[in-house]
């Protein structure tokens, strides 16, 4: 076996595969919940959630992911999809986050 990038290795261990339409890469779910307040009086807390997946910025290159890609990753019942919301950001160690809106979820037949 080959030795990983520390990255790589990370995700591998992970191994949420984000399937996009020709390939698959690894990825780090993650989401923000946010309360809204709008100055407005009401009974009930309105929540905002913002999805992102971390993601190898080698992956990002690579398969030139841009804003508008869509992908998918199913857990044991469902099948979420997403679209790249965003422009990818990447950081200086390695990673980028894919900013991402939430766009369905099917059940997977058993």
């Amino acid at each position: 076996m080959s030795k990983l990038e520390p990255i790589a290795e990370v995700l591998e261990k992970i191994n949420v595969l984000l399937t996009f339409s020709t390939y698959t890469i690894y990825g780090l779910p993650g989401f923000e919940l946010t309360i809204l307040y709008k100055g407005e009086q009401s009974l009930y807390e309105v929540l905002k959630q913002e999805f992102e997946f971390r993601v190898a910025s080698t992956d990002v290159v690579a398969n030139t992911i841009v804003t508008g890609d869509t992908f998918s990753i199913e857990d044991t019942a469902y099948k979420h999809t997403f679209k790249v919301g965003r422009t990818p950001t990447p950081d200086l160690t390695g990673w980028t986050v894919l900013h991402v809106d939430y766009i369905s979820k099917a059940v997977l037949s058993v």
